[in-house]
């Protein structure tokens, strides 16, 4: 493996539940563990903290919070106390946000500038303990009275054109969605250079993380089910046209229906557009199938010029295939990759 491992979840396990899925992701023998800020979940914060005290490895951060639904000096305290905890193995995660904006009435304007000013004033209070800041979307005058690390690494989620660039211009690393193939790194790239060009840095100069649904099941049609509804879940909030060839997977006018159907888990909506979804769009945003076959995606993934996969474990409920399951099974992959790596060693 050419690339760092990392895992994500997110705060749907009880206290007991939560130091068992770190101890296991701690087994992996990955390197990141990132938490999402989803709403309404237990808080991201909370499970950065048990992360740190969990475990004494593994970097963690979020994946990712938003500029909107806390202000990002409210950003910068709760990430520099979880850092603070874990000795300095804090990632700040930064994206535009999708979760919870909508049952909390907050829109999500001019999000690439949000972001952009968000970053300004979080690095100010890590490194000055001050700021005075009167941005076009973001406003602040005050200090931490505590002093943090000031330079927490913040990385940038996206898969839009304006905030990959944000992410090469002002962010340690740039996080994509699907980031699994060759033309889907060649769209990502066009867009993070522009940022890197105007900060004189290269690609090299930026940490990268693929973040990828991980589909994994001894029955690879159970995975790939799991995959069809990934795609549409997807293609609900952010459209096919950020995944290069998608739309051409999708028979005519089903992403029309997707978009109508909006963001739901209404299985009597759901179930007939994911239907209609081909096995192969699975496999533009996420490693799926059984474990040999993830194992082969994962070498042809990790081979690409990026940093880290990060794997988002998709369970199934209804077959009795938890999270700590699907986690069991890519510890299976990763022994095996590791196995044969040592084998093929000089």
């Amino acid at each position: 493996m050419q690339a760092d491992i990392g895992v994500e979840l997110a705060g749907m396990f009880d206290p007991e539940g939560t130091r068992d899925v770190i101890h296991r992701v701690d087994a992996l023998g990955g390197d990141f563990l990132w938490w999402a800020d989803y709403r309404f979940y237990r808080d991201v914060y909370s499970m950065l903290t048990r992360t740190a005290l969990y475990s004494d490895r593994l970097r963690y951060g979020t994946f990712v919070t938003d500029p909107f639904a806390r202000h990002p000096a409210l950003t910068a305290l709760a990430m520099a106390t979880a850092d603070e905890l874990g000795g300095g193995r804090g990632v700040l995660g930064l994206g535009a946000g999708v979760s919870g904006l909508r049952e909390m009435r907050i829109p999500r304007e001019r999000p690439a500038i949000r972001i952009s000013e968000a970053i300004d004033v979080i690095r100010a209070l890590w490194r000055d303990g001050e700021a005075t800041y009167e941005g076009e979307t973001v406003s602040f005058d005050g200090h931490l009275d505590f002093a943090a690390r000031p330079h927490i690494p913040i990385f940038v989620a996206s898969n839009s054109r304006r905030t990959l660039s944000v992410a090469g211009r002002r962010a340690e690393g740039v996080i994509v969605e699907g980031l699994c193939r060759p033309a889907m790194l060649d769209y990502v790239f066009e867009h993070v250079q522009r940022g890197l060009d105007a900060s004189g840095r290269t690609w090299s100069d930026l940490y990268s993380v693929a973040r990828l649904d991980l589909c994994i099941h001894p029955d690879p049609q159970v995975a790939r089910e799991l995959a069809r509804h990934r795609v549409q879940h997807y293609v609900s909030v952010h459209g096919a046209a950020r995944w290069p060839d998608l739309a051409e997977l999708l028979p005519d006018g089903l992403e029309d229906e997707i978009k109508a159907a909006g963001f739901t888990h209404d299985p009597a909506v759901v179930e007939p557009l994911v239907a209609q979804i081909p096995d192969e769009a699975g496999e533009l945003i996420a490693l799926v199938g059984d474990p040999d076959e993830v194992g082969r995606q994962l070498e042809r993934v990790s081979a690409m010029p990026i940093s880290q996969i990060s794997v988002f474990p998709i369970p199934s409920p209804p077959r009795g295939h938890s999270i700590p399951d699907v986690l069991e099974l890519f510890a299976s992959v990763l022994r095996q990759l590791s196995q044969a790596g040592e084998r093929t060693a000089p």
